[in-house]
Parts: structure tokens; C-alpha cells; sequence
């Protein structure tokens, strides 16, 4: 009357069970499949004329490319090679840059060191002109006065050795050749 499961018997549930279980979810994923199948044709028949234009057009699209990047291939050769240029001539601009500093600087040195030298002669000059042209100017006035003097002492030999005195603060009546040599 009754009989018991055996192992054996309960194995082929559970494996029949699981073969039902993935036949489930295979049936599912076919129809989710069909669904995005159905999709794409939906979508490939609506743009169709698209694609047709599209294939026809890869052969030019391809041909475009290459030539691109033969462009790009040569352009970038040239520009290493200006680049070399434009290197060189940053180089030779910034010798020349260097070169005109130097002179410069060499210029300036020299020609403000000359011209110092003859403003320095030139002051000297001026102050040596300036001391002649006093002095001429004592002198004449002494020529002017000698005249007189003589014949003031014409009378009186020994007052020709009598030098005209003047007055200064400190040392109240000096003569006035002494008065000279304090100036100076």
C-alpha cells in the first residue's frame, strides 16, 4: 500500500522541477529575444533608405579618411620642420638680443665715462677761466690805481712800498694782497 520515496525518485523530481524552472525562464528570455528582434526590423525597414545611402557612401567616406590622415601626416611633418625653423630663429633672436645688450651696455659705458671725463675737464676749465678772468680784473684795477699812486708818491719815494690795506672781520686791517690769499 504505501510505498516510500526513494532517493533516487526524489532526485528525478527535483531535476524535473529544475528542467521546468529553466524552461520557464528560457521561454521568457525567447520572447523578450523576439520583442528586440521584431524591434530591429521595425526599426531597420523604417530607415532603410538611410542605410542604403549610407553603404553606398562608405567607399567616399573611407577615401576622405585616408586622405585626412595623409593630410595630417604631412602637415605634421612640416610642422616639425618649421618647428625647427621658428627654433632657430628664437635662437638667432635671442643671440642677437644678447649681442645688443652687450653693445649697448659697452656704449653706454664708454660714452658716459668720456663724457664725465670732459664735463670733469670742461668744470675745470671753466673755474680756472673764471679765477683768470678775476684776477685780470684785479689786475686792471690795479693798473688803474697804480697811476694815481705814483703820482701820489712822486713826492715821497719810500711810499711806494705802502700796500693798500682792506678791512675783514677778524683780523680788522690786512693788506689787501694777504686779504687775496685768504679768498683763495
Amino acid at each position: 500500500m504505501y510505498e516510500y520515496l526513494t532517493l533516487k525518485d526524489l532526485g528525478v523530481i527535483i531535476i524535473f522541477l529544475i528542467v521546468v524552472i529553466v524552461g520557464i525562464y528560457l521561454i521568457r528570455l525567447l520572447k523578450n529575444l523576439g520583442d528586440v528582434v521584431s524591434g530591429l526590423k521595425k526599426l531597420l525597414g523604417d530607415n532603410q533608405k538611410q542605410i542604403d545611402k549610407v553603404i553606398k557612401d562608405i567607399p567616399a567616406l573611407t577615401e576622405n579618411a585616408v586622405s585626412i590622415t595623409a593630410d595630417i601626416k604631412e602637415l605634421m611633418a612640416f610642422a616639425k620642420d618649421e618647428k625647427k625653423t621658428i627654433d632657430n630663429v628664437l635662437e638667432n633672436i635671442r643671440e642677437i638680443v644678447a649681442i645688443i645688450t652687450l653693445t649697448v651696455k659697452e656704449v653706454n659705458d664708454s660714452v658716459f665715462l668720456k663724457l664725465k671725463g670732459i664735463i670733469s675737464f670742461l668744470a675745470i676749465l671753466i673755474k680756472m677761466l673764471q679765477k683768470k678772468v678775476k684776477t685780470d680784473d684785479t689786475d686792471e684795477q690795479e693798473r688803474n690805481a697804480a697811476p694815481k699812486k705814483k703820482a701820489k708818491n712822486a713826492a715821497d719815494p719810500a711810499a711806494e712800498d705802502v700796500k693798500p690795506v682792506q678791512k675783514t672781520e677778524s683780523e680788522g686791517r690786512v693788506p689787501k694782497e694777504a686779504g687775496k690769499a685768504a679768498k683763495k
